[in-house]
């Protein structure tokens, strides 16, 4: 999938769900498996294209290890002050709430409605959240992850 595809979906699924910032990070495998972030929308400036991760760090890291969903409603209440800087896009993008989720391909075009047709062969991850100060119901953010 080319990198204004993934601009294009991600953009779509930020702005039908009210989201404020909404990324995507797929897992590169070289001799070792990071996360790098592949595209976003909402995004304050570039710097989320800087965050690679390892397994198990940050945000996605998390969520790519434990191959678990995670929705915090209030990050300020959930994590302290060295956690958050533990999690580089919390910071680069002044994130008060997320969901993130974590799919593998023949998953992409369901979750996607196939709004792209992806012919990734790795596992990817998507975040969706608010800015701080401004937080949705827990409806809108689990029917990211339904």
């Amino acid at each position: 999938m080319k990198d204004n595809e993934w601009k294009e979906a991600i953009h779509i699924l930020r702005r039908q769900a009210g989201f404020d910032f909404a990324g995507i990070a797929s897992v590169v495998r070289t001799n070792r498996t990071l996360l790098v972030w592949r595209a976003a929308s909402g995004n304050r400036n570039r710097n989320y294209l800087k965050i690679v991760l390892e397994p198990g760090k940050g945000i996605a890291g998390g969520v790519f290890q434990h191959k678990k969903t995670m929705i915090v409603q209030d990050v300020k209440a959930c994590y302290t002050e060295s956690e958050i800087v533990h999690s580089p896009i919390l910071l680069a993008e002044d994130l008060g709430s997320f969901t993130d989720s974590m799919m593998m391909r023949w998953k992409t075009a369901l979750r996607l409605r196939n709004i792209v047709n992806c012919q990734s062969t790795s596992w990817w991850t998507y975040l969706c959240g608010r800015r701080s100060g401004r937080r949705g119901t827990a409806s809108q953010e689990t029917s990211m992850t339904a």
